[in-house]
This record gives structure tokens, sequence and C-alpha cells, in this order.
């Protein structure tokens, strides 16, 4: 049994990294681009309206959980839950908060992982926050690929 169990934990690991394969350069300049990204960046008041618009689809389109709150001020996921796993997936949810400040408003990104083994798993939440704040700023999202789900 205990064997089994090793052997199980070794083959989903080994397929957790399969499935993300190998960067390309292009990917690894683009990581490289946004390495400094905070996931605390102010957005001009002329224009918020455009990127909390880009945040409400991320979230939709790159969460693992369903949108709990989504108002002016908040988008908040469901929580991920290792408990609600039955097939030893990791679960990405996000809370995005908007808060105003002098000149705009202050976006903050947090990015929330639960799964079965998640200690076996390299933490990707940093760079989704990355991803997400990059694309909140820009506008662009190069490798939507790139973000864990």
């Amino acid at each position: 049994m205990k064997k089994s169990m090793i052997l199980l934990a070794g083959i989903f690991f080994i397929s957790a990294c399969a499935a993300t394969g190998p960067l390309t350069d292009d990917e690894k300049a683009y990581l490289a681009s946004i390495s400094s990204e905070s996931n605390r960046i102010v957005i001009s008041k002329d224009n918020i309206a455009d990127a909390w618009g880009r945040a409400n689809s991320y979230v939709v389109k790159n969460s693992s959980m369903k949108i709990q709150t989504a108002n002016d001020y908040l988008i908040d996921t469901y929580n991920p839950s290792a408990l609600s796993s039955s097939d030893y997936s990791t679960y990405y949810g996000y809370r995005v908060t908007k808060t105003p400040v002098d000149g705009g408003y202050e976006v903050e990104i947090v990015c929330l992982r639960a799964g079965t083994f998640t200690g076996l798993q390299k933490n990707l939440c940093p760079q989704n926050e990355k991803i997400f704040s990059n694309y909140l700023r820009t506008g662009q999202l190069p490798y939507p690929g790139l973000i864990a789900k």
C-alpha cells in the first residue's frame, strides 16, 4: 500500500511537471521582462475603467474558482481548497482590490492556491500575479499559456 501511494504521488508529480513543458526563449524573455512587476500598481483615473474591465475578464478566464464577489472595488473568487480536490489538481483563485489614491487607484492582486500536492509543485502564484499586473497596466497578454489555472 505504501509503495502504491509513493508511486501514485510520483506519477502525479511527473505529470504536473510535464504539463507545463519547457519554456520557449520568447516566454523566458517575457517572464524576465515582467520580473519586477509588483502585485500593487497605481492606475490613473483615466485608465481605471478599462483596467478594471480587464481585471474582471482575467479572473473569469484564468481562475480555477468561480467569482464570489465582484463590484467597483473588489473581485473575489471562492477560496481554493484541497479538501474539494478529488483529482489531485492545484486550484488558483484571486482577490483583486481597488483603492482610491491621489491621482488614481491602487490595485492589489493576490493569487490564492490550494491542492492535494501543492507541497510538491512549484508555487506559480507570484508568476500569475506578475502576468496579471502587467496585463492590467498594458492591456497585453502575449503568453496566456504561462498562467497557472
